[in-house]
């Protein structure tokens, strides 16, 4: 079986690393790609990347949204998210799926994070936001709001700005904002939360993490998201349960690195 991760820039991908784990502890011999496709060639290639017969396409930035047209079906959570990032080609139909939905909620699940009744921030409002908030609600939070640079309705909700006051219950880090090799950035200077999340895992503890830890804050990086959202494309493209077991023994591997 041969699988792909296509992208504009994947020079730092993890993806192809835990990828390549699951297939050794599962004793494939299955393939895992990356390749980069140009913004203004897309169409051209991604068309050459479907004829070239590949089980399983995962897709990430900045892609998620521009290979809905070339599907035939979506699931009920890309559909509702707009965004897909793993496709699978069955009985010549493409069908899409979003599994970052998932990685999310199994991200809360490991950690603790109690996401029902409470009141959520999400920062940023790109493409990984929408995932952040089906998740949230999906889970039954009692409020949703964004925080954006510039005041906007997004997705329904009127997003709030960094000067405003920014507290809650869960914050969530949609933003590069703080990652390699920005490591010295911060989105926000305090952290008025119980429990952080941000989906950024390199560096390993950002300096928003680093600050919501000092002051005995939950602080989790998006690491154990990434893997998680792997491992389930794994079981749609080999229609089999989610596979918890090889999912920590994976994320156990890639944490090492």
């Amino acid at each position: 079986m041969k699988y792909a991760l296509i992208g504009e820039k994947l020079g730092h991908s993890l993806s192809k690393i835990l990828h390549e784990k699951y297939f050794e502890i599962k004793g494939s011999n299955s393939t895992y790609d990356l390749i980069e496709i140009k913004k203004e060639n897309f169409d051209l290639e991604f068309k050459k990347l479907l004829a070239k017969g590949y089980d399983g396409i995962n897709v990430t930035i900045p892609y998620k949204k521009d290979v809905i047209p070339y599907l035939d079906y979506l699931s009920p959570e890309a559909e509702k998210i707009g965004a897909v990032n793993t496709i699978k080609p069955e009985n010549g139909r493409l069908c899409g799926y979003n599994t970052d939905f998932f990685g999310i909620i199994k991200t809360f699940e490991r950690y603790k994070i109690e996401i029902e009744n409470k009141d959520v921030v999400i920062l940023g409002t790109g493409g990984a936001s929408a995932a952040v908030k089906a998740a949230c609600l999906h889970l039954n939070a009692k409020s949703v709001v964004f925080v954006s640079r510039k005041r906007k309705i997004h997705d329904g909700i009127l997003t709030k700005t960094y000067d405003d006051i920014i507290s809650g219950d869960v914050l969530i880090n949609a933003t590069p904002v703080g990652m390699y090799p920005d490591i010295d950035a911060c989105p926000i200077e305090k952290v008025n939360f119980s429990a952080v999340f941000d989906l950024i895992y390199n560096p390993e503890k950002t300096l928003l993490l680093r600050r919501a830890a000092a002051e005995g804050k939950k602080a989790v990086n998006g690491l154990y998201m990434l893997v998680s959202q792997g491992i389930y494309a794994q079981s749609i493209w080999q229609k089999i349960p989610f596979e918890k077991e090889i999912n920590e023994k994976v994320f156990d591997e890639v944490k090492k690195l």
